[in-house]
């Protein structure tokens, strides 16, 4: 059975479609203008270096940034999040469990 829609359905259907659209294309043009100004205020910046350094400041810069660098966040980090569990200390909790397990009183 094919889904059939009624000519009110379709409208607004079709009615949602271009004002999905209208406003993805809004947000297409904020992106645009937002990259094109990012763009200007680079050149404006490699022109006020000096003519020796304008050159250095046009090549892109490929090394990856430093490994210890601090990130700023906005909340102080979770503790125990994100740390890394050997398979030494897996051992050790099995280990331990196992201890457990055969005490008995």
């Amino acid at each position: 059975a094919k889904y059939e829609r009624s000519a009110e359905q379709m409208a607004k259907d079709s009615e949602i479609a271009k004002t999905y659209t209208r406003n993805m294309f809004r947000r297409h043009i904020e992106e645009s203008k937002w990259l094109t100004k990012k763009i200007k205020l680079r050149d404006q910046a490699i022109a006020a270096l000096p003519v020796e350094l304008q050159e250095e400041g046009r090549e892109m810069d490929y090394r990856p940034a430093p490994m210890d660098r601090h990130i700023w966040t906005e909340f102080p980090p979770i503790p125990g999040f994100g740390e890394v569990e050997h398979d030494d200390d897996k051992k050790d909790t099995k280990d331990k469990k196992a201890d457990k397990k055969q005490i008995s009183f």
